[in-house]
């Protein structure tokens, strides 16, 4: 399955943006990072290529660093069968679909 989304990270304290999985089974604990990201310059997408048979839930940490200078903003999010076709996009502009 191919996990996408945008993303955009700005600001002195913007920390960082994580995914996580977490596989099928007993132990219902998340694993480390598949991806992160700190810091950025207008929006960007992202995909990432899961395993179907061992996904259980998908989860975005947004962490920003103690002060208030930092954003980090998350957008037109999809779950589709297939590998994902890796490219890499760089804009200025906001993409369409709900923020999230």
């Amino acid at each position: 399955m191919c996990f996408s989304f945008s993303h955009w990270l700005t600001g002195h304290h913007v920390g960082v943006l994580q995914l996580f999985i977490r596989k099928k089974g007993r132990d219902q604990r998340y694993g480390s990072a598949l991806w992160s990201r700190t810091g950025g310059h207008g929006w960007r997408q992202t995909q990432v290529t899961l395993e179907t048979h061992s996904v259980d839930k998908v989860l975005l940490k947004a962490e920003r660093r103690i002060g208030r200078l930092g954003h980090i903003l998350v957008d037109d999010v999809t779950l589709r069968q297939g590998a994902c076709l890796w490219h890499h996009q760089q804009s200025d502009q906001r993409p369409s679909g709900r923020l999230i």
